[in-house]
């Protein structure tokens, strides 16, 4: 190998990510066999072994490190190049990656990705769901060109947070539910049906765990069941098995239809803040930006995302 190959280098990068040929290959919609010549390839090009193969796991070595960490941020510099030129060829092909949290991503997100997809129906879409942590890793490592979540991250200053929707949290019962009769719930009604909440990390879990601090009340007499999956914590509210705070486009049709109805909690109080997620040292593609255009319009943020992103007015 008279060059340096960069298809050579994106299968070292991932098997060294992955920690396997198979998965690696997998991952890169190639061979076994191919990933290994282009791994071999590169040790007879830098007369180096950069993968130490002795034991159950595959392993870098020392040499492997230091290529792995250039590779790192050539791949990186390519990604950006590549998806800017990809973008610029008048929206004919490319590939948007997006993160998100469950509620922005089941309830509101929907909409704009159809709309996205008949607009430009060569622009390959991905979205990827995970809380505000998980999404703000995504976006921090560049996972994905943008993310939605619930909450701002708080611990990493590379990623910038801007707020496009807010909405009332409220809490819902079982349309049938003896609770749901009731004008006003207090902390004691809630010993006899159990609290369904988010897990940590949830702007959701936040709102509860503020209320109940403010009551400063001994929740050893409360029954509790944590959940990840909005869909879940309805389904087991409608069933008549508990109560649960949520954003209130989450459960507009249970509303509708009966099926759940909204309590008022004592003292309750949430707006929840809908946030896009971005890198600050990334430039966003013409394809995720014709996107944001789309989701500005839609969630009324135009001025804000014109002003801090720069993207256009549709």
């Amino acid at each position: 190998m008279n060059l340096m190959n960069i298809d050579h280098l994106k299968s070292f990068f991932m098997v060294a990510k992955i920690g396997n040929f198979t998965k690696a290959a997998r991952a890169l919609f190639l061979t076994q066999p191919a990933v290994s010549q282009h791994i071999q390839a590169l040790e007879h090009f830098y007369d180096t072994v950069l993968f130490d193969r002795t034991g159950k796991k595959i392993m870098l070595t020392r040499q492997g490190e230091i290529l792995f960490e250039q590779t790192e941020e050539l791949l990186a510099k390519f990604q950006e190049v590549e998806t800017i030129f990809m973008g610029m060829n008048n929206m004919s092909r490319g590939r948007l990656d997006i993160a998100s949290s469950a509620v922005i991503s089941a309830y509101m997100l929907p909409k704009i990705i159809g709309k996205y997809h008949g607009t430009y129906p060569d622009i390959e879409l991905n979205l990827r769901g995970g809380n505000t942590h998980k999404t703000t890793i995504m976006v921090l490592e560049g996972q994905v060109d943008f993310g939605f979540a619930t909450g701002p991250p708080s611990r990493y200053p590379e990623v910038e947070a801007v707020g496009v929707h807010h909405e009332e949290m409220i809490a819902v019962v079982a349309g049938d539910s003896p609770l749901a009769k009731k004008n006003l719930i207090s902390i004691s009604d809630l010993k006899r049906i159990p609290f369904i909440t988010r897990e940590h990390g949830t702007q959701t879990r936040q709102f509860v765990s503020t209320w109940f601090s403010e009551y400063k009340t001994d929740k050893s007499d409360l029954k509790f069941i944590e959940l990840e999956n909005v869909e879940s914590a309805k389904r087991i509210a409608e069933e008549g098995f508990g109560i649960t705070v949520i954003p209130e486009s989450a459960v507009k049709r249970e509303l509708a239809s009966g099926r759940l109805a909204r309590v008022n909690l004592k003292g309750f109080r949430g707006d929840a803040t809908f946030y896009l997620l971005y890198h600050k040292a990334r430039k966003l593609s013409v394809v995720a930006k014709a996107f944001l255009s789309m989701l500005s319009e839609a969630f009324d943020c135009e001025d804000t995302l014109t002003s801090k992103l720069n993207i256009p007015a549709r």
